[in-house]
């Protein structure tokens, strides 16, 4: 097998400097537990310890333990205790630890929803009551964060160096159209 390694640049993952645009600023974030649960509800909520509602797309999620919610029977756990993974027979749900799997980008700003809305269909007038997006092909869990013009991209670590790259071109893109005569 031919070894490609130096065809492109090493992955930087975490490490890496706050990406600044034109009224918006991205940075990697580090969550010390993310936690899929799969069953009712009502069951995962309170199995993870959370009153709470889980957030959709348009909910603002606050602190550093909550829950995404990624459908009708899943959701994602930010924060909070270790769970156990596998099947819970007491409480009829899947517990599965994805910590490693998912990169999380914090973008913060009043541009922050226009750079989000150019790969996707988010939009504020539009909730939905699940997080679980496609932006710019890139399939990820996308949602408000601590404040309006706040919001928390998970996107698969594998693909975190392609959603940085997004994100870096949209920042450009957003420059050029809030100053439209930079050539």
């Amino acid at each position: 097998m031919r070894d490609d390694r130096n065809s492109w640049p090493a992955a930087k993952g975490l490490s890496r400097q706050d990406l600044e645009g034109e009224n918006v600023i991205a940075r990697p974030v580090s969550i010390d537990r993310q936690t899929v649960l799969s069953g009712p509800y009502d069951t995962m909520m309170r199995f993870a310890g959370l009153s709470d509602a889980a957030v959709g797309s348009t909910d603002i999620a606050r602190g550093g333990h909550y829950a995404i919610r990624q459908r009708r029977d899943r959701i994602l756990v930010v924060g909070g205790d270790e769970l156990g993974e596998g099947w819970s027979e007491q409480h009829g749900i899947a517990v599965t630890d994805m910590t490693a799997a998912y990169a999380v980008i914090d973008l913060d700003g009043p541009n922050a929803e226009r750079v989000i809305s150019t790969g996707t269909e988010y939009s504020l007038s539009h909730p939905s009551p699940s997080a679980a997006r496609i932006w710019h092909g890139l399939s990820c869990l996308l949602y408000r964060y601590e404040k309006d013009d706040g919001f928390r991209l998970h996107v698969r670590s594998a693909q975190a160096e392609a959603a940085w790259d997004m994100l870096q071109r949209q920042f450009e893109l957003t420059s050029k159209l809030s100053n439209p005569l930079v050539a």
